[in-house]
């Protein structure tokens, strides 16, 4: 299983159905064998093997794993966070474009799934029961409640989760978090057009398709020779 896991040539669905079956053999050496698995490129992937790595840790929290890998992952993820976020922001901020397109709809479920994963990653180096009181406090509680939560994250995340990740998860505005992206990422806000040719490049197939929807609704069709370089390389799987 960990051989055809990370095989590339495999079938990419037998492969994401791996990690589930992994989980369903606790062991140590399946431990060590999903945390090794967490610089998948295939984001599907990585969330499966994250999903794994989180049932064993809630139900068998004698067996250890390499912590520096997981907060290794949850920078990346977190990085992945701001860069939709600014993207978005470039987009569909001060109402530069329709905010209720498939696009925006897109971007934003990205963003979602993104901090979802990230609290899923400290749960594998903190106790889960402490990670879930404070998701939830910061997610429902009131003002005072989520200031503690977030101060009680800021105690115990290292040094680089608290510069990268706590911004992702504590409370602030929408205009302050994506300054704060932006410097983290040393990016800048970007027009229109600039931000939709990144969006057709993009790795994820249906964040492409809608930036090409958008392209073709606005009429930009100055974007006219990426979208054909996009469409002549891209997988057509």
């Amino acid at each position: 299983l960990a051989f055809f896991l990370r095989d590339p040539e495999e079938d990419i669905w037998v492969r994401r159905h791996i990690p589930g079956t992994l989980a369903q053999i606790p062991s140590q050496k399946t431990m060590d064998v999903l945390v090794s698995a967490l610089d998948e490129r295939d984001g599907f992937i990585r969330y499966k093997v994250v999903s794994a790595l989180e049932r064993l840790r809630r139900e068998h929290p004698e067996f250890s794993l390499k912590e520096q890998p997981v907060e290794t992952l949850a920078i990346q993820e977190a990085r992945r966070y701001f860069n939709f976020l600014s993207l978005h922001d470039n987009l569909f901020g001060k109402e530069k474009l329709k905010a209720d397109s498939l696009l925006s709809q897109g971007l934003l479920e990205q963003m979602t799934r993104l901090r979802n994963r990230i609290f899923k990653l400290l749960t594998l180096v903190h106790s889960p029961a402490d990670i879930d009181a404070a998701r939830w406090t910061l997610e429902h509680g009131d003002s005072r409640a989520r200031s503690s939560a977030s101060e009680y994250l800021d105690n115990i995340l290292s040094s680089a989760l608290r510069k990268q990740v706590l911004p992702v998860l504590e409370e602030m505005p929408r205009e302050e978090r994506v300054r704060r992206g932006n410097v983290l990422l040393k990016t800048r806000p970007r027009d229109v057009e600039e931000t939709l040719l990144q969006l057709i490049n993009d790795d994820d197939p249906v964040t492409a398709a809608a930036a090409i929807d958008v392209v073709r609704e606005q009429k930009m069709w100055s974007l006219a020779d990426d979208v054909e370089d996009v469409l002549a390389h891209r997988d057509v799987k």
